[in-house]
């Protein structure tokens, strides 16, 4: 119920404000002040009102990268949508260490989006089966719409063929937070709070972290979501980041260089030094 009024809240004022969208606004200069190298990065913000848009590197922009971890949005909507899991389905360990102590005990699908915990969305893939999973992807609309044959099901987004530019990441959120994935309100209510990374006084933040190894280059790092800010009047901000993590530094940089851009454009107050 709380996105349908955010929603109508939004186009309350879209019909009250002139359809006038300023041109793309570049933040390369932004961007070089988080340390990050501009030719290998790029960074898209949207403002869902109006469409105002804030940019770096446009032509990498538009150029497709495996999703990595930001696959678990559509991932956690499917397992909702679908019955596969529900919000409080506790996934059993199966006893084997892997890659993060946190990823080694039971999780539910809450923890499991919050840790990355691969095998969960493994589990999940499994459970939704291939053709199942296929028209998902496809019916979400998601980046290139291709996850492989049956046997890429439970590493499609990892190592692809699954592959997703930082644009065609802000079109499928803005999908999202307009209610305009033919899913189900529930499923949408319950994988925004799964979502939830902070929240203050008069705004939330929702977003999901990406890390995708590759051979012979850098890994690729993603951070999307969106800001809703509540205060001085209801407005969402759509953003979709990536780099080549070069260094152990870069994995820091994924949400410090987005909150930093969002400072900057005065939506989110600047985090102390």
């Amino acid at each position: 119920m709380r996105t349908k009024r955010f929603v109508i809240a939004l186009c309350v004022l879209f019909l009250a404000t002139p359809m006038a969208i300023s041109a793309p606004v570049d933040v390369s200069e932004t961007i070089r002040e988080s340390g990050v190298d501009i030719s290998a990065s790029t960074v898209v913000i949207r403002r869902v009102s109006d469409g105002q848009t804030w940019i770096s590197n446009r032509q990498r922009a538009a150029e497709r990268f495996i999703p990595a971890s930001t696959s678990k949005i559509p991932h956690t909507i499917v397992a909702l949508e679908t019955g596969v899991s529900s919000f409080d389905t506790v996934f059993e360990w199966d006893g084997k260490r892997r890659f993060l102590d946190s990823w080694n005990m039971d999780q539910t699908l809450a923890t499991a989006y919050q840790r990355s915990a691969v095998w969960v969305f493994q589990d999940i893939a499994d459970a939704v089966g291939h053709a199942q999973m296929a028209h998902w992807i496809q019916r979400l609309e998601y980046g290139n719409r291709n996850i492989g044959d049956a046997t890429r099901l439970t590493t499609y987004w990892l190592q692809g063929p699954l592959k997703i530019s930082a644009l065609e990441q802000i079109d499928f959120l803005e999908r999202l937070v307009s209610d305009k994935l033919s899913v189900s309100p529930g499923t949408v209510d319950k994988a925004r709070e799964i979502m939830r990374a902070d929240s203050g006084p008069d705004w939330s933040l929702y977003a999901k972290t990406g890390w995708g190894l590759r051979v012979d280059e850098p890994d690729i790092g993603w951070y999307v979501g969106w800001l809703e800010q509540n205060e001085p009047v209801p407005e969402i901000y759509i953003f979709a980041f990536n780099l080549d993590m070069a260094s152990s530094q870069d994995r820091h940089r994924r949400e410090q260089t987005v909150r930093h851009i969002l400072a900057d454009i005065g939506v989110l107050a600047a985090e102390a030094p």
